[in-house]
């Protein structure tokens, strides 16, 4: 759970809050994002209304563990993130969607909560002409394992020695 500022649970209990997204892609050009109706800074960066960006899906979050996907689309009249993704290699970029809470009182930021979102670049997939859809994973679709590994403790000791953390899971009640 995380915990927000006083000043976010006073505002949120007068409603007086309007939510933004905040899309960050790092690409060879980084591209951030924002649905809201201004640009937007957060963490030394400028986060601009012009991008192209057409809609930001809606983030379930699930007590599963799943690779989730999420697709953005993009306005992309002058051909720039086709060229991009046609003349670099975009697979694996980084996407991070973070959730801006704005005041509706005097429209200035109370609390930017970080990385709701993380994802991968699975498939850059041009829709046509004037716009580009980016494909992402979450961050599980890069977990790997390595093969015959168990989670236990007899598998762990064989590549950490010294590591006893299985022997301790077992002891929490």
């Amino acid at each position: 759970m995380r915990n927000l500022l006083a000043a976010t649970n006073t505002a949120l209990a007068k409603r007086e809050v309007v939510f933004a997204a905040l899309v960050e892609i790092d690409l060879p050009t980084p591209i951030y994002a924002t649905d809201y109706q201004r640009k937007l800074p957060y963490d030394s960066k400028m986060f601009l209304t012009s991008t192209g960006l057409k809609d930001v899906p809606d983030i379930k979050q699930e007590f599963a563990l799943s690779a989730s996907s999420y697709s953005l689309v993009f306005n992309d009249d002058t051909s720039e993130l086709l060229s991009m993704a046609a003349n670099s290699d975009v697979h694996g970029a980084q996407l991070d969607i973070h959730v801006v809470i704005i005041s509706t009182v005097d429209d200035s930021i109370i609390e930017v909560i970080p990385s709701v979102y993380r994802g991968y670049l699975e498939n850059p997939v041009p829709l046509d002409n004037a716009r580009m859809k980016f494909e992402f994973k979450n961050h599980l679709s890069s977990f790997e394992k390595t093969a015959g590994r168990r989670t236990s403790s007899a598998s762990q000791q064989r590549h950490y020695k010294d590591d006893r953390g299985f022997d301790l899971v077992g002891l929490q009640k």
